[in-house]
């Protein structure tokens, strides 16, 4: 069931286009934010969804069967929604702010799909252990 909910808050992202990226730790969240978006935007799916998955707080239960089954629900489902808007043509980061005891950020995108449609999601940062990790605990 918890992964389920995993899947639904990931869906909600994607569907509402909110950007991730690889992290290394020391990326801040906004650039996390963008490196997600270059590869949804370039087409690799499953490498977005991966770069989710390494900043994203997970349960740690999770098996690596379940990661797998569920890293391809996502790619699956973030291809069909760029697919069905025609492709991404561009993706801003509009704001990123970051909380006065810096535990805490968000960052809001606008994303253009190529259909016209304009999206301005925004997502939710936690700073876990010096790392920014989206907070999925919505």
């Amino acid at each position: 069931m918890k992964n389920l909910r995993v899947f639904q808050v990931f869906l909600l992202i994607t569907l509402t286009s909110v950007l991730v990226a690889c992290g290394g730790g020391k990326q801040s969240p906004a650039e996390i934010e963008m490196s997600i978006w270059k590869k949804i935007k370039s087409g690799d799916y499953e490498k977005a969804v991966k770069l989710w998955y390494e900043n994203s707080e997970l349960d740690p239960e999770t098996t690596p069967d379940e990661l797998d089954q569920i890293t391809q629900a996502f790619t699956k489902k973030i291809q069909e929604e760029v697919d069905r808007k025609g492709g991404i043509q561009d993706v801003k980061i509009v704001s990123e702010d970051i909380s006065e005891d810096g535990q805490s950020a968000v960052v809001k995108v606008s994303v253009t799909y190529k259909n016209g449609d304009v999206q301005d999601p925004s997502s939710k940062y936690i700073l876990v252990d010096g790392k920014w990790k989206m907070d999925n605990s919505k």
